[in-house]
C-alpha cells in the first residue's frame, strides 16, 4: 500500500513538469510520451486527452460528412482512388481547449477509409499526415523484429550472449527485408510482412533428397505457393554469386 501511495504522489507531482517538457519539445515530445501520457489522467491534459473515444470519433465524422460524400462522389464518377488531406479544430468534452485534428480520407475499391490524428504540429495537413505515416511504418518494422523474428527472446543469463542473439535476429530481419524488396518485387508478397512471408513461402513441409550433385526438394503438388516458389528460385538463380 505504501508503494502505491508513493507512486501516486510521484505522478501528481511530476505531471506538471512532464507537461512543460511536452510543450518545450513540441510534437516530438508528444510522440515520445504519448503512451505514457494517455494512461495517466494528470498528464493526459498535456498530451491530447482521450484520443480514441468513439463519441469523439462520431462527432469528427459528422463534421466531415460533406467532404467524405464529395470524395465518394468523385470516386463513383471517375473510378480512380481519391485521397484528401485536411484538418480542423475540435474540442472534446474532456479537453481544456480546442485542438487541431488531422484528417486522412481515402476512397478506393475497398471502400472508405477515414482516419483522424490529434497534433500540435504546424504545417500543411498533407505533409503532417505523410510524416505520421512514416512514423507508423517505422513502428511496423519494429513489430516485425519483435513478433515475426522473435527478437525479444533473449533468455540467456549473460548480457553479451543476449546482445549476440539480438544481432542475429537483426541480421535475419535485414536479409528477409532485402529478399522481399529484391526477389518478391512484383509478386503478391511484395508488401507482405515478414511473418506472412515465413508462413506462405518459407515455412512449408517437404522432403529433401540429396544426390551426388544436387539437393532435391519434394513439395506437395497441391501447395498453392509453388508458382511463387518457382519465381523466387529463378530470381535467386540469376543473382550474381
Amino acid at each position: 500500500m505504501s508503494a502505491f501511495i508513493l507512486g501516486t504522489v510521484i505522478v501528481v507531482v511530476a505531471a506538471p513538469f512532464v507537461g512543460l517538457l511536452l510543450l518545450w519539445l513540441g510534437g516530438t515530445g508528444q510522440l515520445a510520451l504519448k503512451r505514457f501520457a494517455t494512461s495517466l489522467p494528470e498528464v493526459a491534459q498535456f498530451a491530447g486527452g482521450n484520443l480514441s473515444s468513439p463519441e469523439n470519433a462520431r462527432r469528427a465524422v459528422a463534421v466531415l460528412s460533406d467532404i467524405v460524400a464529395k470524395a465518394q462522389a468523385r470516386y463513383d464518377r471517375t473510378g480512380r482512388p481519391v485521397s484528401i488531406r485536411t484538418s480542423f479544430r475540435h474540442r472534446a468534452k474532456s479537453w481544456p481547449h480546442p485542438r487541431r485534428i488531422l484528417v486522412k480520407i481515402d476512397v478506393t475499391a475497398q471502400g472508405q477509409n477515414v482516419r483522424f490524428m490529434v497534433t500540435n504540429r504546424r504545417g500543411r495537413a498533407a505533409d503532417l499526415v505523410a510524416w505520421y505515416d512514416d512514423r507508423g511504418a517505422s513502428e511496423n518494422w519494429i513489430k516485425e523484429l519483435k513478433l515475426d523474428i522473435h527478437a525479444d527472446r533473449l533468455s540467456c543469463h549473460r548480457f553479451r550472449a543476449n546482445a549476440f542473439r539480438l544481432q542475429l535476429h537483426s541480421i535475419a530481419l535485414l536479409l528477409l527485408a532485402y529478399f522481399r524488396r529484391c526477389v518478391l518485387a512484383g509478386t503478391r508478397l511484395a508488401t507482405a510482412t515478414i511473418g506472412t512471408i515465413r508462413l506462405q513461402l518459407l515455412k512449408v513441409a517437404g522432403r529433401v533428397r540429396r544426390s551426388v550433385r544436387r539437393l532435391w526438394f519434394h513439395l506437395a503438388s497441391h501447395w498453392p505457393g509453388q508458382s511463387l516458389f518457382a519465381v523466387c528460385h529463378r530470381a535467386l538463380a540469376r543473382a550474381p554469386t
